[in-house]
């Protein structure tokens, strides 16, 4: 069972720092592990797992009740499922997105590769 207390607190931290953030249902930074095991991320882009916030600044609590509301989702029954949230203009929108090996991305055309880089 996640933690979502952890997961929302480190998500909410990344994010108002850097304007996005990216964390594994384990609680580990998303970002970290996709570039130490060279691994993508992909959107798992379904319009009832995303969320907007009109705030930049998310606290983990805005977090915690999203992620609430997707507890019985059959997604997080997946160990590569992480939590993600960015900055776009004029609000804060997060998703489910899922940690896949650098070589799937032929085979994986419906979602949506977002860029990692280790700076």
């Amino acid at each position: 069972m996640p933690d979502w207390k952890q997961i929302s607190k480190l998500l909410a931290e990344m994010h108002n720092e850097y304007g996005k953030g990216a964390v594994t249902l384990e609680g580990e930074n998303a970002f970290s592990k996709a570039v130490e095991e060279n691994q993508v991320f992909y959107d798992l882009g379904s319009p009832q797992r995303h969320m907007e916030w009109e705030e930049e600044t998310l606290t983990p609590k805005m977090i915690r009740k999203w992620l609430w509301e997707l507890r019985k989702d059959d997604i997080l029954e997946r160990k590569d499922v992480f939590a993600w949230t960015v900055w776009e203009e004029d609000k804060s929108v997060g998703g489910l997105g899922a940690l896949v090996a650098d070589e799937l991305n032929d085979i994986l055309d419906d979602t949506i590769k977002i860029e990692v880089t280790d700076g």
